[in-house]
């Protein structure tokens, strides 16, 4: 009876417990043909099974789970991930466990969305210097050098580029990158991109697509900085 007790005890810890356990998915979406897996992020071990259904509630595929072996990133100690790349019909699904008590939001699975302006409206809120967002100029003193061929405290005009990862960071290697990013998707389907801004930001056709502004906006900074 003792061994019997112990047991539940046990038992009862491994089952998915919606506060120690979450689904991450795209929530942008998967393409038809473009791989999809979503990632199960928990504190305990999990042992329920899951599968992905569509908004009907009807099971799609079982999915397995496959815990990853890598190093923790607190707060969770497992991770797994679950993979369904062979659903290709398009629709609305969602990822849960076999008991419904931990399920996913919802996720697209066919075209994707035409995000595009969303992405180039976001970089414009992250420029420093004159911001079009707020309409002001952020961070105009704020440059100081230090360790350097110049006196400690002298002033650095470092403005332009953007702030890094929703704070006032701003680094070459990642402002660079988001450029060419930029540069490269203009290259690939230019007639996908607006043009409602001039290049400060603000609303008013240049005759430009906004992308390249924007793209500008980083060249420009990239150059001063050299």
């Amino acid at each position: 009876m003792k061994k019997l007790f112990i047991y539940i005890v046990f038992f009862s810890l491994l089952q998915v417990d919606a506060q120690e356990t979450f689904i991450r998915t795209n929530l942008i979406g998967y393409g038809t043909d473009q791989p999809k897996k979503a990632l199960v992020l928990s504190k305990v071990p999990v042992m329920n099974s899951f599968g992905l259904y569509d908004v009907q509630g009807n099971l799609i595929k079982k999915i397995p789970l496959v815990q990853l072996q890598k190093e923790n990133w607190p707060p969770f100690q497992y991770y797994y991930e679950c993979r369904f790349d062979d659903v290709r019909k398009l629709g609305s699904y969602y990822i849960a466990s076999q008991d419904k008590k931990l399920q996913s939001q919802q996720f697209v699975i066919g075209n994707y969305p035409a995000l595009q302006e969303t992405v180039v409206q976001f970089m414009q809120t992250q420029r420093c210097g004159f911001n079009p967002f707020t309409n002001e100029v952020c961070h105009a003193l704020d440059g100081r050098s230090f360790y350097g061929n110049r006196p400690d405290s002298s002033y650095v005009d470092a403005t332009g580029g953007w702030h890094d990862a929703g704070d006032q960071l701003k680094y070459l290697i990642t402002g660079s990158n988001a450029t060419a990013r930029m540069l490269m998707a203009y290259e690939w389907n230019p007639t996908a991109f607006a043009d409602k801004v001039n290049e400060w930001g603000l609303p008013q056709s240049n005759g430009i697509p906004d992308v390249l502004d924007e793209a500008k906006w980083g060249l420009d900074t990239q150059a001063a900085s050299q």
